[in-house]
């Protein structure tokens, strides 16, 4: 009994490495997603990967803060493996200002324009006998809110 298989029917499997293009890093965690046949892969520790693919389908290498990288499979890639460098994504961020009361101004906002028993949950005698809030500064806060 003879059996032949046929070239166009065996599973060929595109292999190689992910790397990072400007560190030439491993990229752990890649997806590789065959669009052609609908079937995805993800890289091993080492950076590996393998993945069901034949010539002219369409892979997409996708990794978390870098940009995709689609390829046409072409049959020298099955045969000697095809490693990929992927590129970091450029993430711009809208302007922001920061601005910051004084170290006092903000002390006296936290402690003396909100009432003790607001942040703290107790009445205010309980808060002066605790020492959260100290005679003088008491009557600072009364003053200022004449």
């Amino acid at each position: 009994m003879v059996f032949i298989l046929s070239a166009a029917g065996a599973q060929q499997l595109l292999k190689g490495k992910i790397y990072d293009k400007q560190t030439d890093s491993v990229l752990v965690a890649t997806t590789i997603f065959n669009a052609t046949k609908k079937v995805y892969a993800l890289s091993a520790r080492e950076g590996d990967y393998s993945i069901d693919a034949r010539e002219g389908d369409k892979i997409i290498f996708t990794s978390v803060g870098y940009l995709p990288d689609t390829v046409k499979v072409l049959n020298y890639m099955i045969d000697a493996g095809y490693d990929v460098t992927m590129t970091l994504k450029n993430s711009l961020l809208k302007n922001v200002t920061v601005k910051s009361a004084s170290y006092q101004q903000d002390s006296l906002n936290r402690c003396f324009l909100q009432p003790a028993q607001k942040r703290n949950g107790i009445k205010n005698r309980s808060a002066k006998r605790r020492g959260h809030l100290h005679q003088s500064h008491w009557i600072f806060v009364q003053k200022i809110k004449k």
